[in-house]
């Protein structure tokens, strides 16, 4: 089993944080559609790389390279309801594990808004290979880990907080510090009217 090093990509459909079923019946699984721009130098290096991994592993799995192998990738472009995959190469990573997922300065990611389809990520992912009785033979890739970048455009359209209300930001005036024994004077002196 290889294990590859995504270059930077907008992540889709991104399941990081709870797992879904890709389908009905299917487990629930950890998953990210690695979206690859095509004209880029780093995919192409990338892709031929992934290819080359996957058609060995299928002649280790089945002896020969099979005709109708399906690979973890699709074209975007062939994607007519997916108008933020044209142009790009989609490549599908998964895992019933959660995945580790850590910033760029490998600290773990603590707040989870920051997993959405659109952010900037990278990933870890290594082949494997598997038959279906009706699916034909093909290879997979398992997410074994993420890591966050930065942020992006939102796939859903949705925006920041900050940003809608930006027009209406105030000044937070802070309150005078008041000391701790301020308060202990008055608790001190209520206690003792309380006793009298």
């Amino acid at each position: 089993m290889a294990k590859l090093i995504t270059p930077p990509f907008k992540g889709s459909f991104v399941h990081l944080v709870e797992p879904k079923a890709p389908a009905a019946g299917a487990d629930p699984v950890y998953s990210i559609a690695i979206v690859l721009p095509k004209g880029d130098a780093a995919t192409k290096k990338f892709m031929k790389e992934l290819k080359s991994i996957c058609d060995a592993k299928a002649k280790e799995k089945f002896g020969t390279l099979p005709k109708k192998l399906k690979y973890p990738w699709k074209d975007g472009d062939q994607e007519d309801d997916r108008p933020e995959w044209a142009g790009a190469w989609i490549v599908n990573a998964k895992s019933k594990s959660r995945p580790g997922i850590v910033m760029k300065n490998l600290k773990p990611v603590m707040d989870e808004e920051l997993l959405y389809s659109g952010a900037m990520y990278r990933a870890s992912v290594s082949e494997w290979s598997w038959t279906h009785p009706t699916g034909g033979k093909g290879v997979s890739l398992n997410l074994d880990n993420v890591m966050w970048l930065e942020h992006g455009d939102r796939f859903d359209g949705r925006s920041a907080a900050d940003d809608d209300f930006a027009d209406f930001a105030e000044e937070v005036v802070e309150e005078e510090n008041v000391s701790e024994s301020d308060f202990a004077a008055e608790d001190e002196t209520d206690e003792e009217d309380a006793f009298a």
